[in-house]
């Protein structure tokens, strides 16, 4: 499931990639069929052993709607890296200075 998961994300960062802006407003083929792969990912059965698979599947079925937000506007980036990047000075200056 992750690795069906991972490479999930991987094909809507790669047509985030490639749509332009007046596209986000209209409907897409290939964003809606990323949407249909995620219900029936979601909709698979997961060994109940796997408690970490198990936790995983439940957070992204209630966050479901979230997930692919960035397909739908285009200010919204794929991942966080930017905001990760922006606190990360002062996080290393506090822990420095104890």
């Amino acid at each position: 499931m992750a690795i069906n998961f991972k490479d999930l994300l991987y094909k809507g960062i790669k047509l985030k990639r490639n749509l332009s802006s007046s596209q986000y407003l209209n409907p897409i083929a290939e964003r809606d069929k990323i949407l249909e792969e995620l219900s029936a990912l979601l909709l698979t059965c997961v060994s109940k052993n796997r408690k970490d698979l198990c936790a995983f599947h439940k957070r992204m079925q209630k966050y479901k709607e979230y997930i692919f937000t960035f397909l739908f506007y285009d200010q919204v980036p794929p991942d966080n890296n930017a905001s990760e990047r922006a606190i990360r000075n002062v996080k290393v200056k506090q822990k420095i200075s104890g």
